[in-house]
């Protein structure tokens, strides 16, 4: 007979029945074929769903796929052993699940068929395919033999299996406390095993909750009782899953950057589904294969979603709970951006950009797109920022001669450009010229130059100068040169000094401060030159002549006679000349009014007498009172001086000094 709400040949009732018949087999094969032709086996878009897969086997067992279920019909055979523990054959029995989508949220184990008249020495120890493990049943069922029984371990589902027999139905997986030590021989993996109450607190869950389904699950079938008698999985075991479809991203987008330009949107269609949730809690952008400096991902903040990208790691991390529709948004609006060459000087012209979802309990797998990235340098005769396109003209006073500019060049002065775009400056034609950056040539400026010469001054400490004062310049640039010519027309004195602008300027800013010191009588004559520039033409001037004077005694002039006496008045006649001659008498008379003339009476015993001098209408008369400490029959000298500007001039001229010697 059979068990209402079983399977027949794996598709309605179960048997209870050892043995499985051909037709049966035969039956489930083309069961599953059917099934992955209609396309059964792909995941429905459902909170929680159940899957089919295909499902493979070990040779020594017979396996079908029905629906959710996974299930190796054949016999597991419980030894009568001597010695525990024994291990039943096969040992493990395997069944091999592939083509599921998505992680476990739950499952279930049903062993089909249990006979042994020992329930209590069997332990049975599942083992999923990444090795986490989860014991179904030990220590249970007391010494009442098991009359061929079904087992569904589930969690949550009540009671467990009773301590004193065993009955069929639905229960937690369970592990009673002081009854076996749950050993379990290679091939079974190594201790400590997922153990259930009352001995443990795991579950079914908590053991293979969140991992793939995918792989060959193992059933190791245990007795650690000797000698009671031998026992059956008659018709094998079965697994039932619930998978919980994980997110899935879709890319693929190829977009290109050209350096220098805007930000480039990299997937706008991007799309997400998730069959296990309607909102998504984070995404990752990620920047791969060569990463340069520069290399940037720009996010816009919205619906609460922020986004935050790491340079040095090229990742955009997103995050905030929100909406799969505002996420695609979002997502879908990425750019990329680079300051500068994006291909490293032509070394690197794609990124591939992966892409991942996170819906808060799974990631999505990684969906790409690429970006390829050129480099167009700006041409002669425009520019950009970063010196790539897209580039702009150079405006009209400037010009771009290269390629890859940055930033216009202005014209120099004495060139222009009307036009925008140009790779060079146009000279200006004769007779014009242009300040800088200019986009037309205008006629060269014609500065004015005045100049005035320094006091006139005599021999000695007396600085011959002058100045010169430029106007109607066109900002003028360049030299003033000072240049003194001498009574012989030689150059005694040459300096310059620069022009900023219009103004004033003297011989004090030039390299010899003051002017000339002049060391010969004579007339002298500044020449002042403007050099000019590309904005002006140049300008000369000259000063009037300075005249240089010494002092000429006089023919009415007599000889103070020797020897004189002790606190005589010795009397000094003279008039100014040029060495040779005096010069006028009006001359002499506007120098004795403006300046003082004095004389000074010196001997060997460093006795000096100074008296002003004074004119006569045709000459100057100066009248030294020697004093009676002079020595007898020793020469002094009589010595006339000038006080001009401020500073004492020295008068070597023709009979001067005079000598007196007294008694």
């Amino acid at each position: 007979m059979t068990r209402p709400g079983r399977r027949v040949c794996g598709v309605t009732q179960r048997f209870r029945v050892r043995a499985v018949p051909t037709a049966c087999i035969a039956a489930a094969v083309v069961l599953a074929v059917v099934a992955a032709q209609v396309g059964v086996l792909a995941a429905p878009a459902v909170a929680e769903s159940t899957v089919q897969a295909s499902l493979t086997q070990g040779a020594a067992n017979q396996t079908t796929v029905n629906g959710n279920d996974f299930t190796n019909t054949g016999q597991i055979s419980i030894p009568d052993v001597g010695v525990a523990p024994g291990e039943a054959s096969p040992y493990p029995s395997d069944i091999s699940v592939s083509g599921l989508t998505g992680n476990i949220s739950s499952i279930s184990v049903t062993l089909t068929g249990l006979i042994y008249p020992d329930p209590k020495d069997l332990d049975v120890l599942l083992v999923g395919p990444q090795g986490n493990s989860e014991i179904l049943l030990s220590g249970a069922g007391g010494s009442n033999p098991s009359p061929d029984v079904y087992l569904d371990f589930k969690d949550s589902a009540g009671p467990q299996v009773p301590a004193t027999s065993i009955v069929s139905g639905t229960f937690e997986p369970t592990d009673y406390t002081g009854v076996d030590s749950d050993s379990f021989p290679s091939p079974a993996p190594a201790g400590p095993y997922g153990t259930p109450s009352p001995r443990g607190t795991s579950t079914l869950t908590s053991a293979f909750a969140g991992t793939d389904p995918n792989g060959t699950w193992r059933l190791f079938v245990v007795t650690d009782g000797a000698g009671v008698a031998a026992g059956e999985l008659s018709r094998g075991w079965s697994l039932n899953f619930t998978v919980t479809s994980p997110p899935a991203v879709v890319a693929g987008a190829s977009a290109t950057f050209a350096s220098g330009g805007p930000p480039v949107v990299l997937d706008p269609g991007l799309s997400i589904t998730d069959g296990s949730s309607g909102t998504m809690a984070s995404a990752s952008v990620q920047i791969g294969s060569t990463l340069l400096s520069g290399d940037t991902l720009n996010f816009s903040n919205q619906n609460g979603i922020t986004g935050t990208f790491n340079a040095t790691t090229g990742e955009l991390k997103v995050t905030g709970v929100a909406s799969i529709f505002d996420y695609q948004i979002a997502l879908g609006g990425v750019t990329y951006s680079f300051s500068g060459d994006a291909t490293a000087g032509g070394t690197d012209d794609s990124r591939t950009i992966s892409w991942i979802v996170d819906d808060g309990r799974y990631s999505s797998a990684t969906a790409t797109s690429s970006l390829d990235v050129t480099a167009s340098l700006c041409q002669p005769g425009t520019y950009s920022a970063t010196g790539f396109s897209p580039c702009v003209d150079a405006p009209p006073g400037s010009y771009d001669a290269g390629t890859g500019n940055m930033s216009p060049t202005p014209c120099t002065a004495g060139t222009y450009s009307s036009v925008s775009g140009a790779t060079a400056c146009t000279p200006c034609p004769a007779g014009t010229t242009s300040g800088v950056g200019a986009t037309a040539c205008h006629a060269l400026a014609s500065p004015s130059l005045t100049t005035t010469a320094g006091v006139r001054a005599g021999i000695g400490l007396t600085v011959l100068s002058a100045s010169a004062v430029l106007a109607g310049g066109m900002a003028p640039s360049g030299t003033l040169t000072f240049a003194l010519d001498s009574p012989k027309g030689v150059v005694k004195y040459s300096d310059t000094v620069a022009v900023v602008g219009n103004g004033r300027y003297t011989t004090s800013q030039g390299s010899h401060p003051g002017g000339y010191v002049p060391t010969s009588v004579g007339k002298y004559k500044w020449h002042v030159t403007y050099g000019g520039d590309a904005a002006n033409f140049p300008a000369t001037a000259m000063t009037s002549e300075q005249a240089v004077y010494t002092f000429v005694k006089t023919s009415s002039s007599p000889v103070p006679q020797s020897p004189q006496a002790p606190g005589a008045i010795v009397t000094f006649k003279f008039e100014l000349g040029d060495g040779t001659k005096p010069i006028k008498a009006s001359i002499q008379s506007a120098l004795a009014t403006s300046h003082d003339v004095t004389a000074t009476l010196t001997g060997p015993g460093k006795v000096d007498v100074t008296a002003n001098c004074s004119w006569k209408g045709s000459f100057f008369e100066c009248r030294l009172k020697s004093p009676s400490s002079v020595l007898a029959h020793k020469p002094y000298s009589v010595t006339a001086f000038e006080n001009l500007g401020g500073g004492m001039l020295a008068v070597p001229g023709r009979g001067n000094p005079a000598t007196v010697t007294f008694k």
